[in-house]
């Protein structure tokens, strides 16, 4: 039986996306007791079903080369509408190159995480 939680990766600091740059418009703020949706037209929110797979990317985070990625904690988040599983997402993290990515002018992609799902909405539960 799944859980009815998911799990999602965010800067311990600020409680930002873990990859995106917090200045950008695919960034998000995920407060506890809070509804954070995606944007129209993006993958959703990015979460893991599995714990431990959302410990383990956290620590062998490809982007761990600069210091603002390697404070992440993993925060429970229950999910908001059909959640579709993810097997590949943008090769970079710039809003550039994800506008690029989505308006499909760019098919740089990399493989997901292992379980990873995205979701038109989550709600913050930690």
């Amino acid at each position: 039986m799944s859980s009815k939680y998911k799990y999602k990766v965010v800067k311990r600091k600020t409680r930002m996306s873990a990859i995106v740059n917090g200045n950008s418009k695919y960034a998000k703020k995920y407060i506890k007791g809070e509804q954070i949706f995606a944007n129209k037209n993006t993958l959703g929110i990015m979460t893991f079903e599995i714990k431990k797979e959302a410990e383990r990317w956290s620590r062998g985070n490809p982007f761990w080369w600069d210091d603002k990625y390697r404070d992440l904690i993993i925060l429970r988040v229950i999910p908001i509408g059909r959640g579709k599983r993810v097997y590949s997402v943008c090769k970079g993290i710039s809003t550039n190159e994800l506008d690029r990515y989505y308006n499909k002018l760019s098919f740089h992609s990399i493989s997901s995480p292992i379980n990873t799902m995205a979701y038109p909405g989550v709600l913050v539960v930690d």
